[in-house]
């Protein structure tokens, strides 16, 4: 009980943080925007839980991989974006998609929805704050939710 009250705690004093920041470095933050264009090449997809952990385990164990799609869909894939979301249907069957929600600066929540498709179980949407800073993404996990199928 005392991790989630620190986990909760963390996240107001970085959030409250992150509206104190001056006018200059939040000017200059946006030069480190996350985007549905750039989310899939910062993501770091191999140091998250996620569908893809054997994956990473195996084919990635030495060298990382250089972006999402190296890891998720090695036999193709279909990409749909909006403004703030990037889609990611692989034709293996799986759907990953990123919602993007800037807090102030270059803070962010990132929304992770990792679902099977035709038919698999799998479904988890993890929420991260994360942070952007000399463009590198770093995240702090602070949701976690597995949707079941009911029989």
């Amino acid at each position: 009980m005392q991790v989630g009250f620190a986990k909760k705690l963390l996240f107001s004093v970085i959030l409250f943080a992150g509206f104190c920041i001056n006018p200059t470095a939040i000017a200059a933050a946006k030069e480190l925007n996350l985007t549905p264009e750039n989310i899939l090449t910062l993501f770091p997809i191999c140091e998250t839980a996620s569908s893809l952990g054997q994956r990473c385990k195996f084919d990635f164990k030495d060298d990382p991989p250089r972006d999402f799609l190296e890891v998720c869909c090695k036999d193709g894939h279909k990409i749909s974006r909006t403004e703030t979301s990037v889609e990611v249907l692989s034709t293996s069957g799986w759907l990953y998609r990123f919602d993007l929600f800037l807090l102030a600066g270059n803070f962010w929540i990132i929304s992770f929805e990792d679902k099977g498709m035709k038919g698999a179980t799998y479904h988890t949407v993890a929420k991260f704050l994360a942070h952007i800073n000399d463009g590198k993404l770093s995240l702090w996990k602070y949701s976690i939710k597995q949707h079941n199928p009911r029989y």
